[in-house]
């Protein structure tokens, strides 16, 4: 990954692309041939003040930033095979012989990004794993895994932590929320139209029967994030009801021209 960012740097600076640079896929922070402590956040945060020194020929400042996008079932779908491979861990008892040194807690090192400045949102490879937004940030607050065929509720392990994801910055329910929401619009060129609640947006939004900020994050509490249900959806303003719709347990919404 140090690669493509010093690539996508050289190309963007030479062109003087204001375009936001994403990193699809960046699953682990740290180069797994160098020293554990060079993660590659480093290199991003390093890159991008220096594009930020650059004047294109206009003389403005060059926006470059880097962006990157995490791929949720890195941690949720193959923690465990990443720690297995990365550190040389056991499959079965990742939690208890986790290396907290090792290179796995830097699979997926929001909170370094956090620390860094550096916009991140979450993503799927559906129809490998879901879609399903809301599960992409429980599993990146909780960092729960699962070793296949073993994926029920209560056969959920944990991934090694570290100061690269241990912290509660990088790890908190708002800035994942940022990352399937208002960044995740803005990685797109689209923020202009939806990400946020503003005068002026496309009314594009969901409400759900409760909160994600005040939602339990035990995968097996019925309060969990998971387990948060869409009550209503709107499309450009206008209520969306799929066939299996009810609003009995969601109460009445009103939205106002």
């Amino acid at each position: 990954m140090r690669g493509v960012a010093q690539a996508a740097f050289k190309l963007t600076t030479e062109k003087c692309n204001s375009h936001p640079v994403t990193l699809i896929h960046a699953t682990v922070g740290g180069d797994p041939t160098g020293p554990i402590a060079d993660p590659v956040v480093d290199e991003l945060a390093h890159l991008t003040e220096r594009a930020r020194a650059i004047k294109c020929e206009s003389g403005q400042h060059l926006p470059l930033s880097f962006m990157a996008s995490h791929l949720t079932g890195h941690v949720g779908y193959w923690g465990g095979g990443f720690v297995s491979l990365l550190d040389g861990k056991d499959l079965n008892n990742i939690s208890a012989d986790g290396d907290f040194e090792g290179r796995a807690p830097l699979l997926d090192a929001t909170t370094l990004e956090v620390d860094y400045d550096i916009p991140f949102t979450l993503h799927s490879d559906a129809p490998i794993t879901p879609v399903h937004p809301l599960w992409y940030v429980e599993q990146m607050v909780t960092r729960n895994t699962w070793v296949y065929p073993a994926i029920k509720g209560d056969q959920v392990k944990n991934m090694p932590d570290s100061t690269w994801t241990g912290d509660p910055k990088g790890r908190s329910v708002y800035e994942n929320l940022k990352g399937i929401t208002s960044l995740a619009a803005k990685q797109t060129l689209i923020d202009v139209k939806v990400g946020t609640l503003e005068v002026g947006k496309v009314a594009d939004l969901v409400i759900l029967d409760r909160s994600p900020l005040s939602a339990s994050t035990d995968v097996n509490s019925a309060n969990a994030i998971n387990k948060i249900k869409v009550c209503y959806t709107y499309l450009a303003g206008k209520q969306w009801k799929p066939k299996s719709f009810s609003g009995d347990k969601c109460g009445k919404v009103e939205i106002a021209d």
